[in-house]
């Protein structure tokens, strides 16, 4: 395996291609219950796994227009801190007019196998500020402490992009997205890996026929079941 970016990489590529204007990373977005990566909003493959740097990591606040205000090209001011460094204050956070800071949350992911070829490789950063957002990240980097306390090395989460939703009594339909934790990795596990993995998993083999039952008075019309 001859990779040159291992997974404990994605963090250090995102932060030192940030500032650039590289395209280098790309955004993920989650957008009334779908996904999409990129200037053209692509939607990930079905299925497509995504392996989540656990140091990537970043807490703080965005600040965005209230109503009326223009948010078209994104949050007026932002704030972020790694899990290395002390914890952004909001009050210590210079005030915007008809602006408001919101708590956020954002890390580095990898696609490490999927459907479309051109996919895999492709590095993202996903960024959110609200409710539902910060609580999926939060859950998924609680997991990943857990499995850290407990000793275990396998710490990284491969995990499928999916969404789901509930029914709010103001808002009416909420879409939240979901990082659906397929499987554990290791830190130097690299890209090549997964592939290796997934070229090498037998296909499934399709059940069996079922037996005919015994015709002792001639020909009989099959009952069929519906799916």
């Amino acid at each position: 395996m001859n990779l040159p970016i291992k997974l404990p990489d994605l963090g250090r590529i995102a932060a030192a291609t940030a500032d650039l204007g590289t395209t280098e990373v790309q955004y993920l977005q989650y957008r009334k219950g779908d996904w999409g990566y990129g200037m053209e909003s692509i939607s990930p493959a079905p299925g497509s796994l995504w392996a989540v740097d656990p140091t990537s990591l970043e807490t703080g606040f965005l600040c965005w227009y209230g109503a009326g205000g223009d948010n078209t090209k994104g949050p007026c001011g932002e704030r972020f801190a790694d899990i290395n460094s002390p914890k952004v204050i909001e009050s210590e956070l210079p005030p915007i007019e008809g602006a408001e800071w919101q708590g956020s949350a954002r890390f580095g992911l990898v696609c490490v196998t999927s459907d479309e070829p051109s996919e895999v490789g492709v590095f993202l950063q996903f960024t959110t500020s609200s409710k539902g957002g910060t609580r999926a990240v939060g859950k998924l980097f609680n997991l990943i402490h857990q499995r850290w306390a407990k000793g275990l090395t396998e710490i990284v989460p491969v995990c499928e992009l999916a969404t789901a939703s509930y029914k709010h009594a103001k808002y009416g339909v909420v879409h939240t997205p979901v990082f659906q934790v397929s499987q554990w990795s290791g830190m130097e596990d690299t890209i090549e890996a997964f592939e290796a993995e997934r070229d090498e998993a037998p296909e499934p083999k399709p059940p069996p026929a079922p037996e005919p039952p015994p015709d002792a008075d001639g020909p009989r019309a099959r009952r069929f079941k519906r799916a």
